[in-house]
Parts: structure tokens; sequence; C-alpha cells
């Protein structure tokens, strides 16, 4: 017999510093930013930019990690949405991250945030896609070597940072969920942060695509 799948989710509820009761006030979950003055052209610069990707899902799973995802978050965390019926074809999205052709107005946004050591990702979520219940573990900013440290990841105040930016106005369908704190009726270049470890989804039930920036860095 099989040993009983053991959930990432059931570990983090066990050393995380929140409550996990979906039935809590959302409190101070979502935090809003105000809003980023964001020029059409840039806009539409961002857009094509994603719209070329090629679309990735959240449940692939590398051969050598399917047997040993508690040796990696991201595995045990894509294996986390397959135990609850999550499939490729209701969680594909497209991602451009941005790398040595950084534009100078995604410069302008990190120097307007403070941050420093910032990267920027470009996400594009169509109609009937879903990014599960998940926690980022900021692969980008970390030398690697706290991966498996969940105590670290958790518990300890992060200098850490991420900001997320609405690139159009709300649309039906469009929902973005940080801890209990769920966000509709955005407006273009409205910016939102939260902890750095709390659990987020984002889900499109809508008839468009939704369109993001994220900034990430450490705060000055």
């Amino acid at each position: 017999m099989k040993n009983k799948y053991k959930s990432l989710l059931s570990v983090v509820k066990n050393i995380a510093n929140w409550h996990f009761n979906p039935q809590e006030n959302p409190g101070e979950d979502l935090q809003n930013l105000g809003l980023i003055n964001l020029h059409p052209s840039h806009i539409e610069d961002m857009k094509a930019r994603v719209n070329e990707c090629n679309e990735v899902n959240c449940v692939d799973i590398y051969a050598d990690e399917v047997d040993n995802y508690e040796s990696n978050l991201l595995a045990w965390s894509k294996r986390d949405h397959l135990e609850v019926g999550y499939l490729p074809s209701n969680t594909t999205y497209r991602q451009y991250a941005y790398k040595e052709d950084i534009p100078e107005y995604i410069h302008n946004i990190f120097q307007e945030f403070n941050l420093s050591d910032a990267y920027a990702n470009i996400n594009r979520i169509d109609p009937g896609n879903i990014l599960p219940w998940h926690f980022d573990s900021y692969n980008r900013m970390r030398k690697g070597d706290e991966n498996l440290n969940l105590d670290f990841l958790l518990k300890t105040e992060s200098n850490i940072m991420r900001i997320l930016i609405f690139l159009d106005d709300w649309h039906w369908g469009h929902f973005f969920q940080v801890g209990n704190a769920v966000k509709t009726h955005w407006k273009r270049g409205e910016s939102i942060t939260w902890h750095p470890f709390r659990y987020h989804l984002a889900a499109n039930c809508g008839i468009l695509p939704r369109y993001t920036l994220t900034i990430t860095g450490n705060k000055k």
C-alpha cells in the first residue's frame, strides 16, 4: 500500500505565521499601493512580448522529481495541485521574463517603488485558466540553499517585496486572491502587494485575457 500523500499545504499550516482559516476577516492580507501611470505604448509593448511566449502550466513536474517532490518546493506545490484535480488544460498561462532587455519604463517602476536587485515578469492568463493556491519561493532572489528550509521561508521577516500591477481595467471573471482577501474591480495601473510567503491564487473565469506586470525586488 502506498503511503498517504502529505501535502505541502499541510506542512506549511503547522509552521506558518498565518491562521489558515477561510472564515477569518481578510485584515491586511492584501495591501493596495495606488496607481502607476502606464503609457499606452508601454502596455502594448508588454502585451506583445508575452503574447509571443509559449504556454506553460502549473502542474508539470520533471520526471526525476515525480517521486522526490519533497526535495523541491516548486515540484511539491505542483503535486498539491495535481492531488486536488488540477490539470495542464486548466492551469495554463504565458510568462515573459525580462533579462538583459529591461526597457527604461520598467527601470522607472523599480525606482518608483524603491527596489534594489529587482526583476520583472509579464503574465497572461486566458479565459478558463487558474493559477491555483500557492506561495512564491522567490528562487531568483535567493541563492538556493534555503530551498528546503520552510522555517526560513515562512517565519522569517523578509526584505523581499513582490508587486502586482494590472495592465487593464478589471473585466468580468478576473479574480486575484491573497489569503482571505479577494481583489476585483481594479483600474489599469493599480498596484498591490502582500506578505512575501502568503498563499494566493489568480483566476480568469471571464471572456478576455488577463494581463499583469509583476515586479520583485529587495526593499531599500
